[in-house]
């Protein structure tokens, strides 16, 4: 069992941008080529939470992180004991286990409902 730790600090900015890479990869699969980077924010904002949660799965399988970015994210989930995963104690997880708390992580971000675009961009 995966538990999430409190979004808070600045340590939260890094694994924002992680989880937009993985939107970002996601807008360049030909399903989503049609669409503006612009139309698929909005797209994914508007979106319900758990729909919004189902993109951002196939996000995590289909969109490859950077080390610096996969660790950006899991500093944001603990073991069943509530021990965070760090570099040093992730090192004998399978990528099941991996996905598993990117996953998670993802999830909790995504059901922050952060907001790509500003207002004006939202307008044009």
């Amino acid at each position: 069992m995966i538990k999430i730790l409190p979004l808070k600090g600045p340590d939260t900015y890094w694994a924002l941008q992680s989880y937009i890479k993985l939107l970002f990869g996601l807008k360049m699969l030909p399903m989503y080529m049609g669409k503006t980077l612009e139309e698929f924010f909005d797209h994914v904002e508007q979106m319900p939470v758990e729909d919004r949660q189902k993109i951002v799965r196939q996000a995590v399988l289909m969109v490859t992180l950077e080390r610096d970015e996969i660790n950006a994210l899991i500093k944001f989930a603990a073991d069943k004991n509530g021990v965070p995963f760090t570099r040093e104690n992730t090192s004998s997880l399978d990528p099941n286990d991996f996905m598993e708390i990117i996953h998670a992580v993802t999830q909790a971000i995504a059901a922050l409902e952060p907001n790509f675009l500003s207002a004006s961009e939202k307008k044009n």
